[in-house]
């Protein structure tokens, strides 16, 4: 990902809209040095997480744009914020926009929250499905919250954001319904020199996707591959983009119980998260 050296894009102080010096606003809290700093405050995270030791909400994307979703022009199209709980009273809480920040020159596919400003420039709301507590990591790995936070831009000093609404809910993965196929080797048509090519990796695709039962709506891609951690296969020649392989002519009796397989993951887009590996094609030696 790709970061902006510089704060903002230039703009003529006359030309400057409302809501263009409001944003403008959202940023100038801080200071220019920690823009594009420490970029470790988001070390590791595939999505918002609230530091309780820090007792900061850290953001590692979120895309800007106005109420009807369109980038806002001369600013960059995404951030990483870390907003700091400065009140925590039931009917008043806060957090506040703090350093260090980071823009970006592209918003990443990884981007999964929205900061949108309101047409007359007068609120930022920040919005999220996918924010987890890390103290929920060993307990509640599936806990995620649905949170929606508004700051007032009117006004001078630090820019502090209330909550607007807080959900939390249990992540159901998605399961494979299907079934799964245990093969042996040399057994036909799987004889020593049979082709293990792409027409396998796409049928397994189909599968997963047709037999796959999903819980909570969501974004869901499936990838197959050949997994061969003990190198039984070789690649053979590749025509067309399409990898071949075969069984090493080296495999004899003594690799008898060992295996490959195709294994397929599920990843959830909206999470950022792999959420269940399936081999569903696994071949077994027995010579």
């Amino acid at each position: 990902m790709n970061n902006r050296n510089t704060r903002f894009s230039a703009t003529k102080g006359s030309d400057l809209t409302r809501k263009t010096a409001i944003v403008c606003a959202l940023f100038a809290a801080l200071p220019y040095s920690q823009l594009n700093a420490q970029e470790n405050a988001w070390s590791g995270l595939a999505r918002s997480q609230f530091d309780s030791a820090a007792l900061t909400l850290r953001i590692p994307c979120v895309v800007l744009e106005d109420e009807i979703g369109n980038s806002l022009p001369g600013f960059s199209p995404a951030f990483a914020l870390n907003l700091l709980l400065i009140s925590d009273d039931e009917d008043n809480q806060l957090l506040r926009l703090v350093e260090p920040l980071q823009e970006f020159a592209e918003v990443p596919a990884s981007c999964l929250d929205t900061l949108k400003v309101s047409s007359d420039g007068t609120t930022a709301t920040y919005s999220t499905n996918s924010t987890e507590l890390d103290i929920d990591a060993a307990v509640y790995a599936n806990r995620y919250y649905t949170i929606e936070l508004q700051a007032n831009l009117e006004g001078q000093g630090p820019i502090d954001f209330s909550v607007l609404s807080a959900e939390s809910r249990i992540y159901r993965a998605p399961m494979f319904r299907g079934d799964t196929l245990l093969i042996i080797i040399p057994a036909p048509p799987f004889v020593a020199d049979f082709i293990y090519d792409d027409a396998l990796i796409v049928s397994s695709v189909q599968k997963v996707y047709t037999d796959l039962a999903v819980y909570e709506p969501s974004t869901i891609d499936v990838s197959c591959s050949y997994f061969d951690p003990l190198g039984l296969l070789e690649l053979v020649d590749v025509v067309n983009g399409n990898s071949r392989y075969r069984l090493k002519s080296t495999v004899t009796a003594a690799n008898n119980n060992t295996s490959f397989s195709v294994r397929c993951s599920v990843f959830n887009r909206d999470l950022n998260r792999d959420v269940i590996d399936i081999d569903i094609l696994s071949w077994f030696i027995q010579i």
